[in-house]
């Protein structure tokens, strides 16, 4: 039967995934649920992380998330879901280095070899012909994914809880991708991420970064003397 809940579809293909012992992921689907991949067949969930380390760089020299672990699959979803508030925080700070830009790597795996340990990870860097300006990291060790890891300039700014998180990706059947994070959970990275490069300092006014995620707005009455008291959301700029 199609990995896919209450699909009965023929004829089914085998989830072409393999992890570094060559385990394989064990699940079939059928054409419309499957995920293409140069010409491979994947389960969506291993699709998704396949697409994004061809992506990063060359998929013969990655060795694949093991399939026990669901780090890779749940750091891709809320990478994808904090991507356009963390990218809008890197362009408000680009206004200090005209003609920088940004590069966004999805997924890739680091060995961190004093600890013994892989970790899983994605980042946004600001960019310019001399280098490296600006970075935001999320880091998930392949281990123990129960805790995100958000880095700043190469400095750990914020260790969040992710058990609800795994516990949703847990209840879903085999092959199925992470869902997005909670709005929650995507207001306090990129919120942490804001303070870290300390946008407000010196930059001029404009779109508050509530507003640039699409998040409800706090309107206050305005302040004695007719000024508009606000808050500190309303006051972050934008791009």
């Amino acid at each position: 039967m199609c990995g896919h809940p209450g699909c009965p579809a023929q004829p089914l293909t085998p989830c072409a995934y393999a992890e570094r012992m060559r385990r394989p992921c064990g699940t079939q689907w059928c054409a419309d649920h499957g995920h293409g991949v140069e010409g491979r067949w994947f389960c969506p969930r291993h699709g998704a992380i396949v697409a994004a380390l061809l992506a990063t760089g060359d998929l013969s020299a990655e060795p694949m998330s093991d399939i026990s672990s669901p780090a890779a699959t749940l750091l891709l979803s809320i990478s994808a879901g904090v991507d356009e508030g963390v990218d809008g925080v890197l362009h408000q700070a680009s206004w200090r280095w005209p003609g920088s830009s940004v590069l966004r790597e999805a997924l890739f795996l680091r060995h961190l070899r004093e600890r013994r340990e892989r970790v899983w990870e994605s980042s946004w860097k600001l960019i310019d012909a001399t280098g490296a300006l600006a970075g935001v990291a999320l880091v998930l060790p392949e281990r123990d994914p129960g805790t995100l890891f958000v880095r700043v300039d190469h400095r750990d700014m914020a260790t969040l809880d992710l058990k609800h998180a795994l516990a949703a990706l847990h209840a879903l059947p085999a092959g199925q991708p992470a869902a997005l994070p909670s709005a929650e959970l995507v207001e306090t990275i990129v919120a942490c991420t804001s303070r870290a490069l300390d946008i407000d300092a010196d930059r001029p006014a404009g779109r508050g970064l509530r507003e640039l995620l699409g998040l409800p707005v706090e309107r206050r009455a305005p302040a004695a003397g007719g000024a508009s008291a606000g808050t500190a959301w309303q006051r972050r700029g934008a791009r």
